[in-house]
């Protein structure tokens, strides 16, 4: 995971949406990009397979 917190700090996405594994993995990656400096429902985005984001 540290390099994941690495890498988010590196490439500074406006955006960020876990897409890969399970709810816990998502937690885990949500929690990190708050402490990043990101928020849930403003540039954090939770997904289900097969459903749409549409991103202004």
């Amino acid at each position: 995971m540290e390099d994941h917190w690495e890498l988010l700090r590196m490439i500074n996405p406006e955006h960020v949406i876990p897409s890969h594994g399970n709810l816990v993995t998502h937690g885990s990656y949500l929690m990190m990009a708050e402490e990043t400096g990101y928020s849930l429902g403003s540039n954090i985005h939770l997904v289900r397979n097969g459903q749409e984001l549409l991103i202004d």
